[in-house]
């Protein structure tokens, strides 16, 4: 909401559209906007050229989207263009907060109770951005109102509409980006990576006769295994057959679409129905069901089926 840099934006827009790039080129210029080169912003993870909000923050551009029935791939997008999700940044025209307002439009878009300071609050600022362009359209598809209300720039609008399809696709594809990679449920070395295997102990898939759907982990039995996400158990099994003693956590972060299974444990300390968070202990290691040795076996499943967890996990 803060006031533009007009001249190099200007000149750089220009040359987009005269080398062919137009909007599909416009997020770049967001290395021109003084936000967007404030300290702690980072362009790491999400979609190209797009930040992604610390991860305790997208349960609050969830929550706010939700509440307002804004879409959450717009809050996103003015939140990256405002100030690369950082929380104290402060604009020359008097914009605060990691959504840049005016303290004058955050006090009528606040929720009830809010206070002058809680600008600098990320949670009440989300929730009154997303409030300010619900009022202004974005509630019934009007996003370009509404974006031109919040900053009064048509090449603003632009280039939020072309990060808002940046982000819209990465919600989409359901996978998570850098900045929200998984934790590791263990640690300890892969003995057997995802995919087509030897090991005749695994199904057939697609033109495999064997395939592996997750990742191994050698860790010793009773190795503490944690949640890789926040989410709730789905299954909490105790078989001797199969994935052994295993727990399924249904994944429940920003633009998450799959789940998480830790198998052959020896013991697990959860029920299904039990919310977790990411971190959280829901067995210990072991070797149960159809297993050869102590280990843990942890599988990402997406609508698609199986997906290579390593791509998931944090590098």
């Amino acid at each position: 909401m803060r006031r533009r840099k007009s001249g190099m934006r200007k000149a750089v827009l220009l040359l987009f559209l005269v080398s062919g790039l137009g909007v599909a080129g416009i997020a770049l210029m967001a290395a021109y906007d003084d936000a967007h080169t404030a300290a702690g912003a980072s362009v790491a993870g999400g979609p190209a050229h797009n930040p992604m909000p610390p991860q305790d923050m997208l349960v609050h551009f969830q929550q706010a989207a939700t509440a307002h029935n804004v879409p959450l791939s717009l809050l996103l997008a003015v939140g990256a263009e405002e100030s690369g999700y950082t929380a104290s940044a402060q604009s020359s025209a008097g914009a605060l907060g990691m959504m840049q307002m005016l303290p004058a439009t955050f006090a009528a878009y606040a929720p009830a109770g809010s206070g002058p300071q809680d600008i600098w609050n990320p949670a009440v600022e989300i929730d009154a951005a997303a409030a300010m362009l619900a009022a202004n359209g974005a509630s019934t598809g009007d996003t370009a109102r509404a974006l031109l209300a919040y900053n009064h720039d048509q090449a603003y609008v632009a280039e939020v509409q072309a990060r808002q399809a940046a982000y819209q696709d990465w919600l989409d594809s359901g996978r998570p980006a850098a900045d929200v990679a998984l934790p590791w449920p263990a640690t300890g070395p892969i003995t057997q990576p995802f995919g087509c295997t030897g090991v005749g102990l695994e199904p057939s898939r697609g033109g495999c006769p064997h395939f592996h759907t997750g990742i191994d982990l050698a860790v010793p039995t009773g190795t503490a295994v944690a949640s890789a996400c926040p989410g709730t158990v789905t299954d909490a099994v105790d078989s001797g057959a199969g994935f052994g003693i295993h727990v399924v956590v249904s994944c429940d972060a920003p633009g998450v679409d799959y789940s998480t299974l830790y198998g052959h444990l020896s013991s697990r300390v959860v029920e299904a129905g039990d919310r977790v968070e990411a971190g959280q202990v829901l067995g210990y290691s072991g070797s149960t069901g159809n297993s050869s040795g102590p280990h843990l076996h942890f599988e990402v499943d997406t609508p698609g089926g199986p997906a290579d967890p390593f791509d998931y996990l944090a590098q």
